[in-house]
């Protein structure tokens, strides 16, 4: 019964590692995006 706990304990754990990394790379591309946005309307004028 151990292994079968520590198998689904590892693939929750896996899981939240991913979705961290995909808010952080959702949020970094975000970033980045503003950042570009905001150095074209500097630009402009």
């Amino acid at each position: 019964g151990t292994t079968i706990k520590n198998i689904k304990y590892f693939c929750l754990l896996s899981n939240k590692n991913l979705r961290l990394k995909v808010h952080l790379v959702a949020f970094s591309s975000l970033l980045i995006f503003m950042l570009i946005e905001l150095k074209e309307r500097l630009t402009r004028c």
